[in-house]
């Protein structure tokens, strides 16, 4: 975020931002979450890589909601440790691949709920809107 955010952020509207970004942190997975667990996931790769990638496009999309508005890495850092924690903590060791990919599309729906909250409510820019009142 530190990084890269800044400079991708230029002259795009923050939702095309997120998006970008989330795309570099689902490949920047692709080593260690797939190609090391390459037979785990057997015929199933395609349906978990995208499963978890749009796990990780929505979860992006509200970390850098976050961050717009704060400005903190901190939050965005602990926005990204708490879905990695939850992930440790709900979901079960030995769990098998296809219900790895459902439950990675299952978690991007909610995720995609939320983050179409807040486009539709602070747009593409992610910023607050003034009301027309006030």
């Amino acid at each position: 975020m530190g990084y890269a955010y800044p400079r991708m952020q230029r002259g795009r509207n923050l939702l095309r931002t997120s998006v970008y970004l989330g795309l570099i942190h689902a490949f920047w997975h692709l080593p260690a979450d797939f190609l090391i667990n390459s037979a785990l996931y057997g015929q199933n790769w395609l349906a978990y890589f995208l499963g978890f990638s749009a796990f990780i496009l929505g979860l992006r999309v509200l970390i850098v909601w976050v961050y717009a508005n704060t400005r903190s890495l901190l939050l965005a850092q602990l926005m990204h440790a708490s879905s990695t924690g939850f992930l440790a903590v709900i979901v079960p060791m030995g769990i098998s691949a296809t219900n790895w990919s459902v439950f990675y599309w299952v978690y991007a729906a909610g995720l995609g709920i939320i983050g179409a909250i807040v486009v539709r409510r602070y747009g593409a820019d992610f910023v607050r809107r003034s009301s027309p009142g006030g």
